[in-house]
């Protein structure tokens, strides 16, 4: 579809109410086309500044880039991750 959510994390998935094995996404509120209006792949820029949620976010937005494909799913393996392992990372106690 052209789009990347920006903003994935638990607090916006939600779980079917009728079908318990379909998972929704909400809260669009970050989300950015990756592709220009001829189709084409947005090149990677340099935004110097983050949205979204540190603790789930790529690599690439806590750089400061834009966003892309990658970067959704990057993040949905963070989330994995932290539901395996007892709902922790690595970076997640920075004081």
């Amino acid at each position: 579809m052209g789009f990347q959510h920006g903003d994935i994390k638990l607090e916006n998935m939600v779980v079917g109410h009728n079908d318990s094995g379909q998972l929704y996404l909400i809260d669009f509120g970050l989300t950015t086309n990756y592709l220009d209006n001829q189709g084409v792949l947005i090149d990677k820029k340099q935004l110097n500044r983050f949205s979204g949620n540190f603790l789930f976010s790529s690599l690439n937005s806590c750089r400061g880039f834009n966003k892309g494909r990658r970067d959704d799913i990057e993040s949905a393996f963070y989330i994995l991750i932290y539901l395996l392992n007892g709902k922790t990372l690595p970076w997640s106690n920075f004081d």
